[in-house]
Protein backbone atom coordinates (compact mmCIF):
# COMPACT_ATOMS: atom_id res chain seq x y z
CA UNK A 1 0.00 0.00 0.00
CA UNK A 2 1.24 3.49 -0.80
CA UNK A 3 2.55 5.38 2.22
CA UNK A 4 0.63 8.51 3.25
CA UNK A 5 3.45 10.66 1.82
CA UNK A 6 3.46 8.80 -1.51
CA UNK A 7 -0.34 8.89 -1.68
CA UNK A 8 -0.31 12.67 -1.16
CA UNK A 9 2.25 13.19 -3.94
CA UNK A 10 0.35 10.94 -6.35
CA UNK A 11 -2.99 12.60 -5.51
CA UNK A 12 -1.49 16.01 -6.23
CA UNK A 13 -0.06 14.78 -9.54
CA UNK A 14 -3.40 13.26 -10.54
CA UNK A 15 -4.96 16.71 -10.26
CA UNK A 16 -2.53 18.36 -12.68
CA UNK A 17 -1.41 18.21 -16.31
CA UNK A 18 -4.37 16.21 -17.63
CA UNK A 19 -3.49 13.36 -15.26
CA UNK A 20 -7.12 13.11 -14.13
CA UNK A 21 -7.96 11.12 -17.25
CA UNK A 22 -6.26 8.01 -18.63
CA UNK A 23 -3.29 8.86 -20.81
CA UNK A 24 -4.43 6.43 -23.50
CA UNK A 25 -8.25 6.35 -23.48
CA UNK A 26 -9.57 9.35 -21.49
CA UNK A 27 -11.30 7.30 -18.75
CA UNK A 28 -11.68 9.61 -15.76
CA UNK A 29 -9.90 9.15 -12.39
CA UNK A 30 -7.19 6.66 -13.42
CA UNK A 31 -5.86 4.56 -10.55
CA UNK A 32 -2.87 2.98 -12.29
CA UNK A 33 0.42 4.42 -13.51
CA UNK A 34 3.30 3.69 -15.84
CA UNK A 35 6.37 4.71 -13.87
CA UNK A 36 8.44 4.45 -17.07
CA UNK A 37 6.59 7.40 -18.65
CA UNK A 38 5.28 9.11 -15.52
CA UNK A 39 1.68 8.74 -16.69
CA UNK A 40 -1.65 7.75 -15.16
CA UNK A 41 -4.01 5.22 -16.75
CA UNK A 42 -7.18 3.25 -16.17
CA UNK A 43 -7.36 -0.40 -15.16
CA UNK A 44 -8.00 -1.63 -18.71
CA UNK A 45 -5.06 0.30 -20.17
CA UNK A 46 -2.83 -0.84 -17.29
CA UNK A 47 -3.43 -4.39 -18.48
CA UNK A 48 -2.33 -3.42 -21.97
CA UNK A 49 0.81 -1.79 -20.54
CA UNK A 50 1.58 -4.87 -18.45
CA UNK A 51 1.35 -6.86 -21.67
CA UNK A 52 4.01 -4.67 -23.25
CA UNK A 53 6.55 -5.92 -20.72
CA UNK A 54 8.35 -4.15 -17.89
CA UNK A 55 11.17 -3.16 -20.25
CA UNK A 56 8.62 -0.97 -22.07
CA UNK A 57 6.21 0.09 -19.31
CA UNK A 58 6.54 -0.57 -15.57
CA UNK A 59 3.02 -0.44 -14.10
CA UNK A 60 2.03 0.31 -10.49
CA UNK A 61 -1.28 0.76 -8.70
CA UNK A 62 -1.67 4.29 -7.35
CA UNK A 63 -3.18 3.08 -4.07
CA UNK A 64 -2.29 -0.58 -3.61
CA UNK A 65 1.44 -0.65 -4.38
CA UNK A 66 4.32 0.85 -2.43
CA UNK A 67 6.34 3.54 -4.18
CA UNK A 68 10.07 4.28 -4.01
CA UNK A 69 11.49 7.80 -4.09
CA UNK A 70 12.83 7.38 -7.64
CA UNK A 71 9.44 6.10 -8.86
CA UNK A 72 7.74 9.19 -7.45
CA UNK A 73 10.36 11.41 -9.11
CA UNK A 74 9.62 9.71 -12.44
CA UNK A 75 5.92 10.43 -11.97
CA UNK A 76 6.78 14.08 -11.29
CA UNK A 77 9.02 14.18 -14.36
CA UNK A 78 6.40 12.78 -16.74
CA UNK A 79 2.75 13.63 -17.14
CA UNK A 80 -0.07 12.55 -19.41
CA UNK A 81 -0.20 15.74 -21.46
CA UNK A 82 3.61 15.97 -21.56
CA UNK A 83 3.85 12.48 -23.06
CA UNK A 84 1.02 12.93 -25.54
CA UNK A 85 2.28 16.36 -26.66
CA UNK A 86 5.80 14.97 -27.11
CA UNK A 87 4.55 12.03 -29.16
CA UNK A 88 2.28 14.29 -31.22
CA UNK A 89 5.32 16.32 -32.31
CA UNK A 90 6.57 13.14 -33.97
CA UNK A 91 3.27 12.17 -35.54
CA UNK A 92 2.27 9.56 -32.96
CA UNK A 93 -1.39 10.13 -32.11
CA UNK A 94 -2.76 9.65 -28.59
CA UNK A 95 -5.30 7.13 -29.92
CA UNK A 96 -2.66 4.99 -31.62
CA UNK A 97 -2.60 1.30 -30.67
CA UNK A 98 -0.48 1.18 -27.48
CA UNK A 99 1.48 -1.81 -28.79
CA UNK A 100 2.66 0.45 -31.61
CA UNK A 101 2.72 3.76 -29.71
CA UNK A 102 5.01 2.62 -26.90
CA UNK A 103 7.40 0.81 -29.23
CA UNK A 104 8.26 3.97 -31.19
CA UNK A 105 11.56 5.81 -30.95
CA UNK A 106 9.60 8.87 -29.78
CA UNK A 107 8.17 6.95 -26.79
CA UNK A 108 11.60 5.56 -26.00
CA UNK A 109 13.05 9.10 -26.05
CA UNK A 110 10.34 10.37 -23.69
CA UNK A 111 11.07 7.48 -21.32
CA UNK A 112 14.78 8.43 -21.41
CA UNK A 113 13.82 12.04 -20.62
CA UNK A 114 11.74 10.95 -17.61
CA UNK A 115 14.58 8.77 -16.31
CA UNK A 116 17.22 11.51 -16.72
CA UNK A 117 15.02 14.17 -15.12
CA UNK A 118 14.21 11.91 -12.16
CA UNK A 119 17.92 11.26 -11.65
CA UNK A 120 18.79 14.96 -11.97
CA UNK A 121 20.84 14.33 -15.11
CA UNK A 122 20.85 16.48 -18.25
CA UNK A 123 18.87 15.27 -21.24
CA UNK A 124 18.93 16.36 -24.86
CA UNK A 125 16.26 15.34 -27.29
CA UNK A 126 17.76 12.84 -29.76
CA UNK A 127 17.94 13.88 -33.39
CA UNK A 128 17.20 10.38 -34.70
CA UNK A 129 13.48 10.31 -33.89
CA UNK A 130 11.55 9.49 -37.08
CA UNK A 131 8.09 10.87 -37.74
CA UNK A 132 5.22 8.47 -37.30
CA UNK A 133 5.06 5.04 -35.77
CA UNK A 134 8.38 3.57 -36.88
CA UNK A 135 9.53 1.14 -34.19
CA UNK A 136 12.46 1.95 -31.96
CA UNK A 137 15.68 0.22 -33.07
CA UNK A 138 16.49 -2.93 -31.16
Amino acid sequence: MASPESAAILRELQQSRDNGTCSDCNTKNPQWASVSYGIFMCLECSGVHRGLGVHISFVRSVGMDSWSAIQLKKMQAGGNSDLNNFLKKYGVDKGCDPKIKYNTRAAEAFKEKVQATAEGKPWSCPTDIPMGTAPAPV
